[in-house]
């Protein structure tokens, strides 16, 4: 039923798209690094010296979070997938939020393109390092920081949550009743879960650095000014609201006041309980 909707609201919504296999014209990607953009050879790509407070640099020590079984679910999934899951997945996310619509409007074909091929990179990365906790760890903070700079285009965090939902919805969908499906269920919201815990905090680690960065250049004077990815100026003076259109009061993403403050225990992904 979900995927009949998204074919009737497909006209209204901003077009996500992903261009087919280019090698054999077939809709079926191939685990093959040709076929994947690279987030770290970006130009917005998150240097990995700023990481220095991720989980990934603590280590993660212990009993693998996905017992095998469910990592073996995981990749049969994931040899079914095809070139327009990413685009499925954010049709999901535009038809759950109306703010997410309006953020993938102020978007160019360009930067959609772009933030699709990422999402396409990531759970690639993802599913080739599932025996490795601390490298899924890496990777999603990576992956969180590299959403900052949509920041002033309207991105806020808790799409990252909605996002988590969908992938783990169409990620189903690709086991094709090959397990149980109570089975291929757990093993998804488990990895989407523990995947996407660590995006935010490597969105909200890279959020504080800019921060950082920008009051080391400006200092902390009577007037301050936020510097946002794109180059424009919100202004922060004493007395003024800042100009962005898109700051509404108690908006979860504006923690740019209180620069150290860490989100809320219940802003986070929770494990599924058996």
């Amino acid at each position: 039923m979900g995927n009949t909707k998204s074919a009737e609201t497909k006209e209204a919504n901003p077009k996500i798209s992903l261009p087919p296999d280019e090698e054999n014209g077939e809709n079926t990607v191939k685990h093959s690094k040709k076929h994947r953009p690279s987030l770290t050879g970006s130009e917005n790509s998150i240097p990995k010296s700023s990481r220095s407070t991720s989980m990934s640099s603590q280590g993660s020590k212990g009993k693998h979070p996905l017992p095998a079984s469910s990592r073996a679910i995981i990749k049969s999934c994931f040899e079914n997938m095809r070139s327009d899951l990413c685009e499925r997945v954010y049709r999901r996310v535009i038809e759950k939020r109306e703010d997410f619509r309006q953020f993938c409007g102020q978007l160019g074909s360009s930067q959609l393109l772009a933030m699709s091929e990422a999402l396409r990179e990531y759970l690639f990365a993802i599913v080739e390092s599932m025996n490795d906790i601390d490298e899924i760890q890496r990777l999603s903070e990576e992956f969180g920081a590299y959403h900052v700079q949509f920041r002033s285009s309207g991105f806020k965090p808790d799409f990252l949550v909605t996002t988590a939902d969908a992938i783990t919805t169409e990620c189903i969908y690709l086991d094709m009743a090959a397990h149980s499906a109570s089975e291929t269920l757990l093993a998804w919201s488990t990895l989407t879960a523990i995947m996407f815990s660590a995006v935010r905090e490597g969105y909200y680690a890279e959020v504080r650095r800019q921060r950082r960065n920008t009051d080391c250049f400006g200092g902390r004077g009577k007037n301050s000014v936020d510097l946002s990815t794109d180059g424009s100026t919100l202004s922060t003076s004493p007395g003024n609201e800042r100009s962005s259109p898109y700051h509404n009061e108690g908006d979860d993403d504006d923690i740019l006041s209180s620069v150290d403050e860490e989100p809320t225990e219940n802003n986070f992904l929770q494990l599924p309980t058996q």
